[in-house]
């Protein structure tokens, strides 16, 4: 076997630098936000604390006080820290978060992958070392300074010191720490947390030293979470707390789209491109029946049970258990191979699964390399900024969807949103951004011309973005300069 011939130690080290320069690649293509609560939810929040959003522009999970001041105080920190050395660019700023989201995970996958290696045999640790750092979609979500991202990161940093913790006196501590701070970031993770705990109690029978300088790291950094929150609210609160409350009674407006519970399987086979989602989808299978008392186990699976049962559904809510995913796969080979049918299945079954999801792998990987991040409405901005007002053609109810947020580009005079179906006269904006189905539409009804200027996805990119959202996803948006007759 190749991987009985090389020293995992040396061999992390080589994939760790090509790990950190894909990483440093992917912050800086891997511009805007992948999710709106991304921005909304904490570069907004920051902008207000700096006096430059008012407060009616804010989501409504400000006034309710159930989101985290940490991430927000921390962009607040880089924002003014850069400022006062003349770094006023809002890309260049948001570039700067995404290396620091990137450098944190980078550090936290690290110490993860030289932990958990004992526990894999020698010739699949080469696999588990790679899988951990270029599994397609880590690298984007490493980058991405979201509350799923840095909820990851915290997370698997406590589990980190949960593996090591009979061979460490801090790390009873280090755990309750990074633990918690996985929770005040992103509430929901208490589940994964939860999840690791009873099988510290059930399956690794901590000791009571151990329990106790868990509680007391995690009442603390609990404390200081508070502390914050009331600090950055101007009033006490815990928005933790908030949060956990707000799950039981509901949002304080119209509920949210609903799912039927069997929804997360078909959407990691789909979006983590069907040949690597199979994979996943079978490896917890076998880890999940032939090794039960697994950590992995444990910690993906009441959180895949509670996302079930919960009627509105996202992917981004399975993102914190996203770097346990290489483990998974590994610890499922093994058991594939455990199976007294394995020789044959692995001929006709896994192995031309496997070099698809190779295939798929590199291919989701270049993509994510060296792409904006969500619709892609950031590589309008060089034009954008050259001056002139904008039409955004879109229904108005979800324009929010394509504008350019206000932190990017303040909103000119003369900026306007109108639906498809009902332009009727010529339009008087520089430019107008629009789908190219919209064009013909557009040029019968106003009698103008409109020269492209700008694509949020280049031709290519755009097809292989419909193949891997099965054509559901929206098309490319374009910017058209409108031209005098």
């Amino acid at each position: 076997m190749i991987g009985r011939k090389i020293d995992p130690s040396r061999f992390h080290a080589m994939v760790f630098v090509a790990a950190v320069l894909a990483h440093l690649i992917t912050a800086w293509n891997s511009t805007g936000y992948h999710s709106a609560d991304e921005h909304h939810q904490i570069i907004e929040f920051a902008q207000y604390h700096l006096d430059e959003l008012p407060r009616g522009h804010l989501a409504w999970e400000y006034p309710t006080h159930i989101r985290s001041s940490i991430q927000p105080l921390i962009a607040v920190a880089v924002f003014k820290g850069t400022r006062t050395l003349g770094l006023t660019d809002p890309e260049q700023l948001m570039l700067l978060l995404r290396l620091l989201s990137a450098a944190l995970a980078l550090w936290a996958v690290h110490r993860f992958v030289r932990t958990a290696m004992d526990q894999i045999e020698h010739g699949l640790q080469p696999a588990f070392i790679l899988l951990s750092y270029f599994l397609w979609f880590l690298p984007f979500l490493h980058v991405r300074f979201s509350s799923e991202g840095w909820s990851a990161t915290f997370l698997l940093l406590g589990l980190t010191e949960l593996l090591r913790l009979d061979n460490s006196t801090r790390s009873p501590y280090l755990m309750g720490l990074w633990g918690t701070l996985a929770i005040l970031v992103r509430p929901s993770s208490v589940v994964v947390i939860v999840g690791a705990l009873a099988w510290l109690l059930f399956a690794k029978r901590a000791n009571k030293g151990q329990w106790v300088g868990i509680a007391t790291s995690s009442v603390t950094m609990a404390g200081i979470g508070a502390l914050l929150d009331s600090l950055f609210y101007a009033t006490p609160t815990f928005s933790t707390w908030n949060y956990w409350m707000m799950a039981i009674t509901g949002p304080p407006r119209a509920a949210f789209d609903t799912l039927p519970w069997y929804y997360y399987p078909p959407w990691i086979v789909k979006y983590a491109l069907p040949p690597v989602g199979v994979l996943l989808l079978v490896a917890y299978a076998l880890v999940l029946v032939r090794r039960p008392r697994h950590l992995v186990v444990w910690c993906i699976t009441p959180l895949l049970l509670v996302l079930s049962i919960i009627p509105h559904k996202e992917l981004r809510f399975l993102y914190p258990v996203a770097d346990l995913l290489p483990w998974l796969l590994v610890l499922g080979f093994v058991e594939w191979r455990s199976w007294k049918w394995s020789s044959r299945a692995t001929t006709v079954l896994l192995n031309p699964t496997i070099a698809l999801a190779v295939v798929a792998n590199i291919m989701g990987l270049f993509v994510v390399l060296t792409r904006p991040a969500g619709n892609g409405r950031t590589a309008l901005l060089p034009v954008l900024r050259e001056g002139g007002n904008v039409t955004y053609v879109i229904d108005p109810s979800i324009a929010w969807r394509i504008e350019v947020a206000p932190f990017y580009r303040t909103k000119l005079e003369g900026d306007t949103v109108i639906a498809p179906g009902t332009v009727q006269a010529p339009l008087r904006t520089t430019f107008v951004m629009a789908q190219e189905k919209d064009l013909h539409t557009l040029c019968e009804r106003t009698g103008q011309r409109f020269e492209p200027v700008a694509r949020t996805a280049p031709h290519w990119e755009a097809l292989l973005l419909r193949w891997y959202t099965w054509n559901e996803g929206w098309p490319p948006w374009v910017l058209y300069r409108i031209r005098a007759n």
